[in-house]
């Protein structure tokens, strides 16, 4: 049997909706080459990668008068193997290849890339009777995005706690959008205006904290802090601590002085209102003549 060889490598030019095209290293007698075509778009973490790999086989050429032992052996050649991607030097997923004569394409779904820039090579072993070919497919990139999350908060106890700089317990649950995922690891920081009231690492998806809240409105938010191939995610709920005649005191006291209250005059202004000892007007007139008050006004 005569067959006609390539002698050199030969790289396929790319088409119009291909990405990538890399040629395999040719070993024996029937050069190889595979086109990869990924997808040309980020895709989200959890999600399968496709990977469309086009294999093409140079079969060899009978020419007239070959015996038919020969050309039998070729009218059905087969082409099989595996295919193996490396993910970023470290990952690898491997699939087999079922051939069809001369030209043959494979799709594959690749399930173990992390989030960020992935850099994919592979290696095709050939294990058919006809294609001896083993090879390299040069690099190509895959962007995958972290997974989003879903951050919820909720804040113990639920009504106004009574008594001077009421705590309360802060419980943010984080969880990926898609629940297959399990649950979020990480931290979340919880805040008040630029105060930071606590930081706390997830657990089975929860982090808590204890805190001390100020007199009246709180706008607590909560924001997780990712790790591995999660998106971040926050939220936010107001919170009044507090009982009514807390909230008075301590509104007087920034109208008037610019500042919260202070532990011990809350305490002291509490128990005054309460027990009638003075009425709120007599209260707002003694914080107006106060000496602080008047140092303010004169600057």
């Amino acid at each position: 049997m005569t067959i006609i060889r390539g002698t050199k490598r030969r790289q396929l030019k790319p088409m119009a909706d291909q990405l990538e095209v890399r040629e395999l290293m040719t070993v024996g007698s029937l050069p190889t080459t595979v086109s990869v075509k990924p997808v040309d778009a980020p895709v989200q973490y959890g999600v399968g990668v496709p990977i469309e790999a086009n294999f093409s086989v140079a079969w060899p050429q009978l020419l007239p008068g070959s015996p038919p032992s020969e050309v039998a052996k070729w009218e059905n050649p087969t082409a099989s193997g595996s295919i193996t991607f490396l993910i970023n030097s470290s990952l690898s997923e491997s699939f087999p290849v079922v051939a069809d004569p001369r030209v043959f394409v494979r799709d594959f779904t690749l399930t173990n890339l992390p989030a960020g820039d992935n850099v994919i090579t592979g290696t095709f072993f050939a294990d058919g009777q006809s294609v001896t070919s083993t090879g390299s497919i040069y690099p190509f990139h895959i962007n995958v995005t972290p997974a989003p999350t879903t951050t919820t908060l909720a804040v113990t106890p639920s009504s106004p706690s009574v008594g001077a700089f009421p705590y309360a317990t802060l419980t943010a649950t984080v969880n990926p959008n898609n629940s297959a995922l399990g649950p979020a690891s990480g931290q979340v920081v919880f805040t008040s205006g630029s105060t930071v009231l606590g930081t706390a690492n997830l657990v089975n998806g929860t982090a808590t904290v204890f805190t001390k809240l100020q007199i009246g409105g709180n706008e607590i938010h909560a924001t997780y802090k990712p790790s591995g191939n999660l998106a971040s995610s926050s939220t936010a709920t107001t919170y009044n601590a507090g009982s009514a005649s807390e909230n008075f005191i301590n509104s007087v006291y920034t109208s008037v002085l610019h500042r919260s209250v202070d532990t011990a005059a809350l305490k002291y202004w509490d128990h005054a209102l309460a027990s009638h000892r003075i009425t709120k007007a007599h209260f707002i007139k003694a914080i107006m003549n106060s000496a602080e008050a008047r140092h303010i006004a004169v600057g």
